[in-house]
């Protein structure tokens, strides 16, 4: 997951915000990595799936950077849902 392929997708154009996407990206490839219990690095070939995981975990970070609010992240939500998403690929145990 590049720098310019997640600021193509939460539609930024700027610089302004590339260390924190850039953090955000590390963030979310650790997320999901942990809810599949293994790096992606062993993948062949990372299935888009996975891909869009880590792009909604870093938008919903990006857009909800504080907690209370109308934005305020639903982290268990989010969670559930990326795991959902993720099953298929999850191993049983790390």
């Amino acid at each position: 997951m590049t720098l310019e392929e997640v600021k193509l997708f939460l539609r930024v154009d700027s610089s302004d915000e590339d260390a924190l996407i850039t953090n955000l990206i590390n963030i979310a490839t650790s997320f999901v990595e942990d809810i599949l219990r293994f790096p992606l690095s062993d993948f062949e070939n990372v299935p888009d799936v996975v891909n869009q995981a880590i792009l909604i975990v870093i938008a919903t970070l990006f857009e909800s950077r504080q907690i209370g609010g109308t934005t305020e992240i639903k982290m268990n939500d989010l969670q559930f849902m990326v795991r959902n998403m993720l099953e298929p690929y999850r191993k049983k145990v790390w």
